[in-house]
């Protein structure tokens, strides 16, 4: 079991006016966390950060804890779009545990101790991305089909 980082009380939320939908999942998925939306976090609380990377290509997220801070800080990075949003699904559904009235964060196994980072594409992305590929091709397939009929 990865070790982990503990979040409770209030929780500075930097970000949140940027990424709304992000924001607005977090608050759902982990109500008993305090959430303080800020534009920089507040002295003493954890921070959860909400950041656009644009050298993530569309879709790809970036996670990392910093442990070492005091207090714990967790960034969620995305690439234009969509990046933010799935980072945040990976931390609910994958990362994040309910501990009583705290917040356990696994700190992503043997790449915390070296990076502290974990890149990724969400699989629902890559699986949008490969029906509107395959949607296109048919699309095209089926245009060159009827030339051909008519010609």
């Amino acid at each position: 079991m990865p070790e982990t980082i503990r979040l409770e009380g209030p929780i500075s939320l930097v970000g949140a006016e940027e990424h709304p939908h992000a924001a607005r999942r977090l608050r759902e998925a982990l109500p008993s966390l305090q959430w303080q939306e800020v534009a920089s976090p507040v002295e003493g609380t954890p921070v959860v950060r909400l950041r656009r990377d644009d050298a993530l290509p569309e879709g790809a997220f970036s996670l990392s804890v910093e442990e070492s801070s005091n207090p714990p800080a967790v960034e969620v990075a995305g690439g234009p779009f969509s990046g933010v949003i799935y980072g945040v699904e990976e931390l609910i559904q994958r990362r994040a545990r309910q501990v009583g009235n705290a917040v356990g964060v696994a700190m992503f196994g043997a790449l915390a101790a070296t990076t502290g980072v974990i890149n990724g594409v969400h699989t629902s992305a890559l699986i949008a991305s490969g029906a509107f590929l395959a949607g296109a091709l048919l699309a095209l397939f089926a245009r060159r089909r009827r030339a051909v009929a008519a010609g």
